[in-house]
C-alpha cells in the first residue's frame, strides 16, 4: 500500500526535472540565434564598409531613390564615414548617364542629412579665416538705402530706435509725417476737389457755399504737446486783441476752431459767439492818477514861480 504514495512525488520531481530542462534549453536557443544573427550583422556591416560602394541594386529600378537595402547600406557607410572619413563609390553599369547623375546627387544630399560633407574627385577642402568687424557697418548703410527708398524711418521701417548719445527719433517721424502730408496735399486733395463736389449734389442736390474739408493730422499729440500749442495760440491770439487787429467775435471763433487741434475751448458756443461784440477796441494810453496828479501841481508850482518873477520886474 505504501508503494502509491511514493510513486507519485518521484513523478513530480521527475516532471519538474523535465521542464527546467525544457526552458533551460529554449534560452539556449535565443542565445545562439542573436549570437548568430550578431555574427552576421558584424560580417555585412564590414563587407560593406570595406567595398564601400553602392551598386545598381541598391536603388529602385529606373528611379534615383534607395530601396530598403541600399538605405541600410547608406546608414552602414555614414556612421562608418562619421569617424573614418574616406572614398564612398557609386556604380553606373547599365545606367543612364543622366539617371547616374541623378543618383548621384540623391546620394550627396542623403550623406548631407547625415552631417557629411561630401566632396568630388578633384575637389579639395580648405579653410578660410574671415573677418566680419565691417558687416554692421554695411548692414547699417543698406537699412538707410532701403529706409531712403521707401520713405519710412527706421523706426517704423525695423521698428529700431537710434542709440547713441542725445539721440533721438523726432526728426525722422517729423521728416515722415511731413512727407506724407505733402503727398495728401499733392496726391489726394486734387481728387477729393472733384469727388467731393460729386458727393454733395447727390446727397444735397446742391454744393454748399462753406464747403471746406481737411485731412486728419498723421501724428496724434498727447496731452502735454496739446497744452503747450493751446498755451502758444492763446498768447497770439491775446496779442491780437489787446493790439486792436480781432474783435471779441473773432477772437471766439479762433479759440474754438483752434479746439479742434488742442481740446481745449471746446465749450465756446454758436450762440456765444453770435452775442459776443466784434467791435475792434482801439488801445489808450491812460496815464495812472499818481502820474497825472503830479503833473498837474509840478504845472501850477511853475506857474507860480514864473508870476512872482514878473511881478518882481514891474516892480
Amino acid at each position: 500500500m505504501p508503494r502509491p504514495a511514493l510513486f507519485l512525488p518521484l513523478c513530480l520531481l521527475l516532471g519538474a526535472a523535465c521542464g527546467c530542462n525544457s526552458g533551460a534549453t529554449a534560452r539556449t536557443a535565443d542565445v545562439h540565434a542573436w549570437m548568430v544573427e550578431s555574427y552576421n550583422t558584424d560580417a555585412v556591416t564590414q563587407a560593406v564598409v570595406a567595398q564601400h560602394t553602392l551598386y545598381p541594386y541598391d536603388f529602385i529600378d529606373d528611379a534615383a531613390v534607395l530601396n530598403d537595402l541600399g538605405q541600410q547600406h547608406l546608414d552602414i557607410l555614414a556612421r562608418h564615414f562619421h569617424d573614418y572619413p574616406g572614398t564612398l563609390n557609386l556604380r553606373q553599369d547599365d545606367t543612364p548617364h543622366p539617371l547616374y547623375l541623378q543618383r548621384v546627387a540623391a546620394v550627396s544630399e542623403a550623406m548631407t542629412t547625415n552631417g557629411l560633407l561630401v566632396l568630388g574627385e578633384n575637389e579639395e577642402l580648405f579653410n578660410h579665416q574671415a573677418s566680419f568687424s565691417g558687416l554692421s557697418e554695411v548692414m547699417r548703410m543698406q537699412i538707410m538705402c532701403l529706409c531712403g527708398a521707401s520713405g519710412y524711418p527706421v523706426s517704423r521701417l525695423f521698428g529700431e530706435t537710434q542709440t547713441g548719445l542725445n539721440s533721438s527719433n523726432e526728426g525722422d517721424l517729423q521728416a515722415y509725417y511731413d512727407n506724407a502730408d505733402q503727398e495728401r496735399q499733392q496726391k489726394d486733395r486734387p481728387l477729393m476737389d472733384k469727388l467731393i463736389p460729386i458727393i454733395c449734389m447727390s446727397t444735397w442736390g446742391r454744393i454748399p457755399d462753406d464747403l471746406d474739408y481737411n485731412f486728419c493730422p498723421i501724428r496724434t499729440m498727447n496731452a502735454k504737446e496739446k497744452a503747450e500749442l493751446a498755451k502758444s495760440q492763446a498768447e497770439a491770439i491775446t496779442n491780437y486783441f489787446n493790439a486792436g487787429i480781432l474783435g471779441r467775435q473773432t477772437v471766439l471763433r479762433e479759440i474754438q476752431s483752434a479746439s479742434k487741434v488742442t481740446e481745449i475751448g471746446t465749450n465756446v458756443t454758436d450762440e456765444m459767439i453770435e452775442a459776443a461784440d466784434d467791435d475792434v477796441q482801439v488801445p489808450l494810453q491812460i496815464e495812472s492818477e499818481e502820474a497825472r496828479a503830479g503833473t498837474e501841481e509840478f504845472e501850477e508850482g511853475k506857474t507860480g514861480v514864473q508870476s512872482e518873477k514878473v511881478k518882481g520886474g514891474k516892480q
